[in-house]
């Protein structure tokens, strides 16, 4: 059997999930597993024998690991196991081979400890400020056509606004302007909230600076609308 799995949610690695990854993998491959760790960092692409190179690597700012494979197979290729962390397109992928019931079994095992590595803040890191403008833009414009069928009447509105060259162009700027601001804000969330961590070597102290930077942030929003509320209120 062999089966494929991904997983658009955010994690974080410790030294102490890939060990457990490593445990996961080899009572799946069974006796004398063939384990290895493939790490492309900033600079360069690093293997790893075991799962102690893994944890003693330095993992600095300049070398720091980007993208994971651990790898592990049985010495007659009965059984394989790919687990990729930190993927182009999603960020965990599972791939195994193996007899139908080994495979279910052990793959809800290791689908279990990769769940006890999302993050507290997953749901912001899966935001997608492009389908949000999206979804604005098309309500401005739905809006708009409202307000014309109030001034001019529903008929007569869907008669008369015909979009001529003074409206397309507004409209490709503001569509322009839009998909810019999200990029933007996309960018300004992968920063604050990423979907891929790996809290080996330095990155502990990386991730740790990170997690008082997100609260922080979140603190300040919290109080700006509590500011606004109250504001509001006294104004009244």
């Amino acid at each position: 059997m062999k089966l494929s799995r991904a997983q658009d949610a955010a994690f974080v690695m410790t030294g102490k999930d890939a060990s457990k990854l490593n445990e996961r993998v080899r009572d799946f491959v069974g006796a004398d597993p063939i384990v290895e760790f493939v790490a492309t960092c900033a600079d360069a692409i690093r293997s790893f024998d075991d799962i102690k190179a893994l944890k003693g690597y330095e993992n600095g700012r300049n070398r720091r690991i980007h993208r994971l494979l651990i790898r592990a197979r049985s010495k007659d290729y009965a059984k394989n196991v790919l687990l990729t962390f930190g993927g182009h397109w999603r960020p965990i992928d599972i791939d195994m081979e193996g007899p139908d019931l080994a495979v279910e079994s052990h793959l809800r095992r290791i689908e279990e400890t990769i769940d006890g590595m999302s993050p507290w803040y997953a749901f912001c890191a899966k935001i997608d400020f492009t389908s949000i403008m999206m979804a604005l833009g098309a309500g401005v414009a739905v809006l708009g056509y409202l307000w014309l069928a109030v001034i001019q009447g529903p008929g007569r509105a869907a008669r008369s606004y015909v979009l001529g060259p003074h409206d397309w162009g507004g409209s490709l700027t503001i569509a322009v302007v839009a998909l810019l601001v999200a990029l933007g804000l996309n960018r300004i969330r992968a920063v604050i909230f990423p979907k891929t961590v790996f809290a080996l070597g330095q990155g502990i102290q990386r991730h740790k600076k990170a997690e008082l930077v997100r609260i922080a942030f979140l603190v300040a929003l919290a109080v700006n609308i509590l500011a606004g509320i109250i504001l509001n209120w006294i104004r009244r």
